[in-house]
């Protein structure tokens, strides 16, 4: 009887959490759907996006209505809940505003990548400068070169110019 319960509870817990994700996807295949409007050089980076999450809200749906417990791309989740629990990615998200306000886009975001990489994440050293210059520069050949968009420059590299 108290497994009939307990099997119960978790069916409607999971058919809960499938109506968001169908509300989820909704909402992104009518973004994906407006971007058709779009120029063909404005749309592709839309597309691109809204293309792989919906790919994945698919792919989480299907694992929903399989009865797997685990998200597409599952993080491990402390036994913390409620606003505890969230303390530490509002850090790290105000640490990347605060990192490009401070120092412009495109080395406030190879700053964020080192420090999320090497002191969140626990890579090694060489691995996180890897990763930070390599976003670094992305960012700054994509953007500043090829789309050639000013990028913020923030207000120490002014201040040392």
């Amino acid at each position: 009887m108290r497994n009939n319960l307990v099997s119960g509870w978790v069916q409607k817990r999971f058919y809960r959490n499938s109506w968001t994700t169908v509300a989820l996807i909704v909402v992104t295949s009518v973004f994906l759907w407006s971007s058709l409007g779009l120029g063909r050089v404005s749309a592709w980076i839309p597309r691109l996006i809204l293309s792989g999450t919906l790919v994945l809200l698919l792919l989480q749906l299907a694992k929903e209505f399989a009865g797997t417990k685990q998200a597409v791309l599952s993080i491990p989740v402390s036994e913390q809940t409620g606003m505890n629990s969230m303390l530490p990615a509002l850090a790290w998200i105000g640490t990347m505003l605060l990192s490009v306000w401070l120092f412009g886009m495109s080395m406030g975001a190879a700053l964020f990548c080192l420090a999320y990489l090497r002191f969140h994440a626990g890579e090694r050293w060489p691995i996180s400068v890897a990763f930070a210059l390599g976003l670094g520069l992305s960012v700054q050949l994509f953007f500043g070169t090829f789309m050639q968009i000013t990028l913020y420059q923030g207000i120490v590299l002014p201040l040392l110019m």
